[in-house]
Order: C-alpha cells, then sequence, then structure tokens
C-alpha cells in the first residue's frame, strides 16, 4: 500500500509511463482453470492482442550483501531461513520451480 503523499504524487502521465513499461506481454501470465479455451481466446484476445511484444529487460545480477542474526529464544520451535542465489528470479523457471517446491515442503510440515 502507499502512503496518501505518494498516491498524491501521481498523476496520468506518471500512471501512463508505468503502463507502458509493465504492461507488456512478456511480463505477463493469463491462467484459467475450468474454461473452454477457445471461449477463453475469444473473450482475451481482443482486450489483450495490442499489448506491445518487447524484449525483456536484462535483469541485474543480484549481490549478496546481508549476514547473518542469531537469536537464542526460550521457545519450543526452531526457526531457520534459507538464502542462496537464484539469478534473475523467474527468469531459470526450473531452478525457481524447485525453490518453490521446497518453499511448499517447509511451509506445510505438521506439527507433531
Amino acid at each position: 500500500m502507499a502512503s496518501e503523499s505518494a498516491v498524491n504524487r501521481l498523476d496520468v502521465s506518471s500512471l501512463e509511463e508505468f503502463v507502458v513499461e509493465h504492461y507488456t506481454a512478456p511480463r505477463m501470465v493469463l491462467a484459467a482453470l475450468g474454461v473452454d479455451h477457445d471461449a477463453l481466446i475469444s473473450v482475451v484476445e481482443p482486450l489483450l492482442s495490442d499489448l506491445p511484444c518487447v524484449k525483456r529487460p536484462e535483469e541485474p545480477k543480484s549481490v549478496y550483501v546481508g549476514g547473518d542474526y542469531r537469536c537464542q529464544a526460550d521457545s519450543p520451535n526452531t526457526h531457520i531461513a534459507l538464502a542462496f542465489e537464484v539469478p534473475g528470479g523467474w527468469n531459470q523457471e526450473k531452478t525457481a520451480m524447485v525453490v518453490t517446491v521446497l518453499q511448499v515442503c517447509l511451509t506445510t510440515v505438521e506439527m507433531i
């Protein structure tokens, strides 16, 4: 959520610039479930066919700038954080999917 002062600074020009830069075909995903494919295409194609198809910008390489902090707590639970490089986020889909599966596995373990 943006602060009220940030929203008040928005104008038509900055909003149009944002839409032109970010609402491009390579940055969008259309997902549907339980819908006839041809029916979906007939509705969506006229709405999205004029989106600019521009080359994705080069993603900057992430640089590790952190450290680690440890705090002994009087708790029966163990909390961990894992961090590792996934270049460009979703630019390497296979790696990103592995990370997503790991995240789901770590967060859905039943408490015993």
